[in-house]
């Protein structure tokens, strides 16, 4: 152990491409920030080590201990490593290798408020690491006392017994830390690894079945089980295997999902990042674990009308188009101006055919002072799809009086001055 907007254009433009997203918007040499990388990165690293996982405990299931090794050795390789926020100045003299300092440091802390766990755990292992275990021990038997119940103590000490082979009274400190918190895996984990090394493969199994039910998805307990269960084989013990199955549709931790939630809150086009980056095959649980997300953001910012419509986003690409029109009618009620929503509530309603309702919803966006290109055009193909052959044509013309290159505007005069009229769609 070591102690340690986009915003929106509002008139004189050409094009709606930035107010809306479009699928290629991110292609080519574009540069994704580091920051959304770095999420999509973590995520997709977070499924692929639930997939290992789900693998190797079918193997452990089925009693190929060596193969299910292998894999879950793969699921670590690749599971995500939530980085420290601890920016203590110990840890920067640590980091520098001043353990002397770091010391100092932790000691004068701890004399001013002896109830500090934390800081008394890193003196302690600062200490031992120095080479001073027993002054290391005594710095936690001396929190004990004032502390007897305080299970991270029972556990640290249990720690440091074990570091210096004390295992008899290290299993007693690790029997004592599950008793005060039942649900800490850790505790568990530490227990059961000191059993077996003492031999006592049946209960050193007992205790890791237990540490896997409350962590289903964790490698790492998945490794030590298998692990635990090849030493008891080849001592001829006899152990009835059992490991539990994670649900196949688990998410990200909610402490996850708590902080990419404020991301959003904060800055809710970071979405458009993420959504442009490649999904490697794993879709249908991003954009879960996507929406799950923005709902909670949306339950601290309800009437946020860009969350409404990125969960609309989210919606869309998971095939819940109805849905998707829901979010984006919320996100237009609370701001009629959110041009984006107008935008891709068109796209969405001409999906489904009900074109009157997407051309009104690009109607609002001219209504409301925006004037790009693409809108005028659009909103010709839908006046043409009605049979309203003669606004079909202004909105054309209009179009290309924005942009006079605009090719889909001049294909569409060309198409209008062709076609017969149509008949009228709902």
């Amino acid at each position: 152990m070591t102690p340690l907007d986009v915003k929106q254009r509002r008139s004189g433009t050409k094009s709606a491409a930035a107010a809306v997203p479009q699928e290629r918007a991110w292609s080519g040499s574009a540069v994704l920030p580091a920051e959304s990388i770095a999420w999509r990165q973590r995520i997709s690293e977070h499924f692929a080590s639930q997939d290992l996982v789900r693998r190797g405990l079918c193997l452990l299931n089925a009693g190929q201990f060596e193969a299910a090794e292998k894999i879950f050795q793969r699921a670590l390789q690749c599971s995500p490593r939530p980085s420290s926020t601890a920016a203590q100045l110990i840890a920067a003299y640590y980091a520098r290798q001043d353990s002397a300092r770091a010391e100092a440091v932790a000691k004068d802390a701890v004399q001013r408020d002896p109830n500090d766990v934390d800081l008394r755990v890193r003196q302690a292992w600062l200490l031992h690491e120095d080479g001073r275990h027993r002054e290391g021990v005594e710095i936690l038997r001396e929190g004990l006392a004032l502390s007897p119940g305080d299970a991270e103590l029972q556990l640290q000490l249990g720690m440091m017994l074990a570091a210096a082979e004390e295992y008899e009274e290290a299993e007693i400190r690790f029997a004592q830390a599950t008793a005060i918190r039942k649900e800490d895996s850790e505790a568990w984990v530490h227990l059961a690894l000191c059993q077996g090394v003492m031999g006592r493969y049946t209960d050193s199994i007992k205790n890791l079945q237990r540490a896997q039910r409350l962590r289903p998805q964790d490698p790492h307990i998945a490794l030590l089980l298998t692990q635990a269960f090849r030493a008891a084989r080849d001592s001829g013990a006899r152990t009835k295997l059992s490991a539990n199955l994670p649900p196949s549709d688990d998410a990200a931790s909610s402490e996850e999902i708590e902080e990419l939630s404020r991301i959003l809150e904060r800055d809710s086009e970071f979405i458009d990042a993420l959504l442009s980056v490649q999904t490697d095959g794993q879709d249908r649980r991003f954009h879960s674990l996507l929406l799950k997300t923005l709902h909670k953001a949306l339950e601290r910012r309800p009437h946020q009308a860009e969350l409404h419509y990125h969960c609309g986003r989210v919606l869309e690409r998971m095939g819940q188009l109805e849905s998707a029109i829901a979010e984006g009618e919320r996100a237009v009620t609370l701001d009629p101006r959110c041009t984006r929503a107008l935008i891709d509530l068109a796209r969405w309603y001409r999906r489904i055919r009900r074109t009157r309702d997407a051309a009104a919803k690009l109607e609002q966006v001219i209504s409301a002072g925006f004037e790009y290109a693409d809108v005028y055009c659009q909103l010709g193909e839908l006046y043409q799809e009605q049979g309203q052959i003669e606004k079909a044509g202004s909105a054309y013309r209009r179009a290309l009086t924005i942009n006079a290159e605009y090719v889909a505007a001049q294909d569409g005069l060309e198409k209008l001055s062709r076609s017969p009229v149509g008949a009228p769609q709902t």
